[in-house]
C-alpha cells in the first residue's frame, strides 16, 4: 500500500515543537526522501529514531545557545550593573562634595552675616547709650535751668508781691489818713452847725421871750 508523506504538515508539526522553519523543512524533506513509495513500521521506527536524534541534537544546540546567551546576558547585565553602580557612586560622591561645599559656603556666609549683624547691633547699642546719656544730661540741664528759672520767678514774684503790699499799705494808710481828715473836718463842721443853729434858735426865741416877760 502506497502512503503519501505530508511534508508541509510534518514541517509545521516540527515548528510547533520549537524548531526553526528551515530546520523543520529540512527534517521533513529527509523523512520524505526516506519514506519513498512505501512506508513500513520499520521505516517509521527508523525515521522516528532519526527524527528523535535530530531533535535531541537541535535541542542540545538550542540549550547550548540559550546557555551561552544567558551567560552573555548575565555578564552584560553584571557589567552594566557594575558600571551603573560605579556611576551612581561617582555621582553620589560628587553630589556629597557639592553639598558639603555649599554647606560650608552657606555656613561661612551665615557666620559673616551674624558677625556683621552683631557689630551693627553693638554699634547701635553704643549710639543709643550715648544718645540716652546725652538726653539725660540735656534733661538734667533743662530741669536745672527750669528750677533756676522757677526760683527766679518765685523770687521776682515775692519781691513784686512785697512791693505791691507795701504800696497797698502806703495807699491804705493815705486813704485812712484822708478819711480821718474828712471825719475831723466833718466833726468841725458839725460843731459850727451846732453853734450856728444855737445862735439862730436864740435869735428866733428871744422875741417870744421878751413878749412873755
Amino acid at each position: 500500500m502506497n502512503t503519501a508523506f505530508d511534508t508541509l504538515t510534518a514541517s509545521n508539526d516540527l515548528q510547533k515543537t520549537g524548531i526553526e522553519k528551515s530546520q523543520a523543512d529540512a527534517i521533513a524533506l529527509v523523512v520524505n526522501n526516506a519514506h519513498g513509495e512505501l512506508v513500513t513500521k520499520t521505516d517509521l521506527a527508523a525515521v522516528k529514531t532519526e527524527l528523535t536524534t535530530v531533535m535531541n541534537a537541535q535541542r542540545a544546540e538550542l540549550t547550548v545557545a540559550m546557555n551561552e546567551q544567558k551567560t552573555e546576558l548575565t555578564a552584560a547585565m553584571n557589567k552594566q550593573k557594575t558600571e551603573l553602580t560605579a556611576a551612581m557612586n561617582k555621582q553620589k560622591t560628587e553630589l556629597t562634595a557639592a553639598m558639603n561645599k555649599q554647606k560650608t559656603e552657606l555656613t561661612a556666609a551665615m557666620n559673616k552675616q551674624k558677625t556683621e549683624l552683631t557689630a551693627a547691633m553693638n554699634k547701635q547699642k553704643t549710639e543709643l547709650t550715648a544718645a540716652m546719656a546725652e538726653m539725660a544730661a540735656s534733661q538734667s540741664a533743662a530741669m536745672a535751668e527750669m528750677a533756676a528759672s522757677q526760683s527766679a520767678a518765685m523770687a521776682e514774684m515775692t519781691a513784686s508781691q512785697s512791693a505791691a503790699m507795701a504800696e497797698m499799705k502806703v495807699e491804705l494808710a493815705a486813704a485812712i489818713s484822708g478819711q480821718n481828715d474828712k471825719i475831723e473836718k466833718l466833726n468841725n463842721d458839725m460843731k459850727w452847725v451846732k453853734i450856728v443853729g444855737g445862735a439862730i434858735s436864740t435869735i428866733l426865741v428871744l422875741p417870744y421871750v421878751a413878749n412873755f416877760f
